[in-house]
């Protein structure tokens, strides 16, 4: 009890230091929050506009159905594709007359023979789609290939400058805030000085000393987790799916569900417990050794 009596005097004394500490721990946390799920649902998009990339050949009207055959065989046995769909002519006037079939002026003299046939190609890997692509233009039979793979390298690049770039801010952050607690800390020991010497003259441990300062850290980390989940969880609820709905139409974050959410806040308060003690222990080992 002496223990947490004297870890709650050191807090409300320097209330000041207290609410600075706390307040700079609780923007690290929160900025660290949103950093895991911003890069989560970018790799999520990235997965899907991968999944997504492909291929796509359009033959000229003179090729016929076993010769589309044959090219998409051949490039089977290449082992780089991993699925490959073909659309007949008659396949290309049913999908196309589907789609327009409240827009009667788009459907008028569209017949199967306007429309191409065509091979739609996923490979295993982005990297196999040039591949491919050169593949399909040396095809005689081949009248127009379509190559997307700019969309998903341009967002792989966005997804590493995300990671950078925040995985830098969270680094800064980090260390101002074990810095702030050293300090506090720091300025809570050398105020009680005095009355840590008379401790160690009536024979009190070194344990004795320290626990109550260690434990002063952990309440910093611990409370500024627990705003910063608070914070999260009256957020993320609300952007998630306006972002979703608005910017990403088809694509779904599944992975910002309520247990994601819990687990995330789990690791947030065990992860500012233990800053906060470590930089407590710290300080503690700095200015009692």
């Amino acid at each position: 009890m002496r223990v947490i009596s004297a870890t709650k005097h050191y807090i409300t004394r320097n209330a000041a230091l207290s609410v600075v500490t706390i307040s700079v721990m609780t923007l690290t946390f929160f900025i660290t929050s949103l950093f895991v799920v911003t890069a989560l649902a970018s790799q999520t998009l990235l997965n899907f506009f991968e999944a997504k990339a492909q291929v796509i050949a359009f033959f000229k009207d003179t090729a016929t159905e076993s010769e589309v055959l044959g090219i998409k065989t051949s490039l089977e046995a290449t082992g780089k594709v991993a699925e490959i769909d073909y659309t007949s002519k008659e396949q290309a006037l049913k999908i196309y007359t589907g789609k327009f079939q409240e827009e009667p002026a788009l459907l008028e003299s569209i017949s199967s023979n306007i429309l191409p046939a065509s091979l739609d190609i996923r490979t295993k890997d982005i990297k196999f789609l040039p591949d491919i692509a050169t593949f399909l233009e040396k095809e005689p039979l081949v009248e127009d290939v379509r190559f997307y793979r700019d969309i998903v390298e341009r967002l792989r690049t966005l997804t590493k400058g995300i990671r950078l770039a925040g995985t830098s801010l969270i680094a800064i952050l980090t260390i101002i805030s074990v810095f702030i607690t050293l300090t506090t800390i720091g300025m809570t020991i050398h105020t009680r000085g005095e009355e840590i010497e008379i401790m160690k003259l009536v024979g009190a441990t070194d344990w004795h000393v320290r626990w109550p300062f260690i434990l002063q850290g952990a309440f910093y980390g611990f409370v500024s987790a627990l705003l910063s989940s608070g914070a999260l969880l009256l957020i993320l609820p609300r952007i998630v799916p306006f972002f979703t709905n608005t910017l990403l139409g088809s694509v779904s974050l599944s992975l910002i569900d309520n247990q994601f959410l819990y687990i995330l806040v789990a690791t947030q308060i065990a992860s500012g417990a233990f800053l906060g003690s470590s930089g407590s222990f710290i300080a503690v080992w700095r200015y009692l050794k």
